[in-house]
């Protein structure tokens, strides 16, 4: 068992808790982070989704990668 993460959507409606390891961090540089995070890049970092607990409205989102890849 790892550390307990917890957080949400700013407006408190949609939250989440993560109970796992980290897999890796990174700080994206790309346009779409950029625009996201209003500043020059964000960060970023994977758990395995078995530890992840979500409620509140949630929405996905998928676009292309510059390589094709989906990007969700």
């Amino acid at each position: 068992m790892g550390k307990i993460l917890k957080g949400g959507c700013l407006c408190g409606r949609s939250r989440c808790e993560i109970d796992g390891e980290i897999s890796f961090s990174i700080q994206c540089y790309c346009r779409d982070c950029q625009h996201l995070s209003g500043g020059d890049h964000a960060p970023q970092f994977a758990v395995k989704c078995s530890g992840a607990v979500k409620s509140g409205p949630l929405k996905t989102f998928t676009i292309k990668s510059d390589r094709e890849n989906a990007v969700e």
